[in-house]
């Protein structure tokens, strides 16, 4: 935090060219602000547009899944054809939805990501 004192003394050095007005506390805070370290949430929007368009795409995926199932269990006499498939979507596609929404978990979570949009 900058201290008041450190500004009246001169010993807060800032860059102002001729004809510039002087800074004012929002000016120093602002600085402050952009040089801290810590959470920054572009990345994290990006992460987050990211989990959007993978859920949007999963929905989309399941619901075509389904109505393949449903396809298949007119085309062939019995069911066992789309239990099959169904059996193969809860096994495979369902674990990678819930490692993806892991991942997207741990990058909201993650103080190190940068918040600027690039």
């Amino acid at each position: 935090m900058i201290k008041m004192k450190n500004l009246m003394e001169g010993k807060f050095s800032y860059n102002r060219k001729f004809g510039e007005k002087l800074p004012t506390i929002e000016d120093f805070t602002e600085k402050h602000r952009e040089s801290k370290e810590g959470v920054n949430e572009g990345q994290k929007r990006q992460a987050a547009d990211l989990e959007m368009k993978f859920d949007k795409a999963f929905l989309n995926f399941s619901k075509e899944i389904r109505d393949v199932i449903k396809m298949m269990d007119r085309i062939s006499s019995g069911q066992k054809d789309g239990q099959i498939i169904n059996k193969a979507y809860k096994q495979y596609l369902i674990p990678f939805d819930k490692v993806f929404k892991s991942w997207a978990k741990g990058q909201q979570k993650n103080p190190y990501l940068d918040e600027d949009l690039k």
